[in-house]
């Protein structure tokens, strides 16, 4: 069977998330939302949480079948970046393997 698998989006649902998520750890911190640097620091938080989770679901994702071109659509990538960047035994070679 092959899927299909959507690149990612942004649009009013991923801004409306990441607003909630941002004032939800705000509040966690007992940070108020008035200047760029608490902004900054909220953001900034959230995306190396995101890019700390990446490797882990990726290797989940490939331990339950996910080829590197399903995972590359989702990435927004090549299936040889999405390999060298969450593949430990990754080689540097160019490859069509799935």
């Amino acid at each position: 069977m092959n899927t299909t698998y959507p690149q990612p989006v942004i649009d009013d649902d991923t801004l409306d998330v990441l607003d909630h998520a941002i004032s939800t750890l705000a509040r966690r911190r007992g940070l108020w939302l008035n200047t760029d640097a608490v902004f900054l620091h909220l953001i900034a938080s959230l995306i190396n949480q995101a890019q700390r989770a990446l490797p882990h679901i990726v290797l989940t994702a490939r331990e339950n079948g996910t080829s590197w071109d399903d995972i590359a659509q989702l990435l927004a990538t090549t299936p040889d970046q999405a390999r060298q960047e969450y593949d430990p035994g990754h080689n540097d070679r160019p490859t069509t393997e799935n």
